[in-house]
């Protein structure tokens, strides 16, 4: 899972230039104090989500699929651990237009 072409380093790349080094993703995370590499990875994974978000939410929303595809995602979550489907009204209002 996670890996390949569809793996956050790679979705990094295409979107931001760069993949995120993903060397660190099988450590053993239980370990504390976390050394500051890993502390760093983590930051990395988190601090490119809600510009991905936007990015590819702009993208879909310019292909006119934003809502198929969410639809698709809220199924595909519901299939393992939602009980409701996420609104996509939470994503559609923060796009701009133009």
């Amino acid at each position: 899972g996670g890996e390949g072409r569809h793996g956050l380093g790679h979705v990094v790349g295409k979107y931001f230039g760069y993949p995120l080094d993903k060397r660190l993703q099988r450590a053993d995370w239980r370990i504390r104090p976390l050394p500051e590499a890993m502390v760093r990875y983590a930051a990395d994974d988190a601090i490119y989500l809600p510009g991905l978000l936007m990015k590819m939410t702009s993208e879909l929303h310019k292909e006119g699929i934003l809502n198929l595809v969410a639809g698709r995602s809220n199924s595909m979550c519901l299939l393992d651990t939602l009980k409701e489907p996420i609104p996509i009204l939470d994503v559609r209002y923060k796009h701009k237009s133009g």
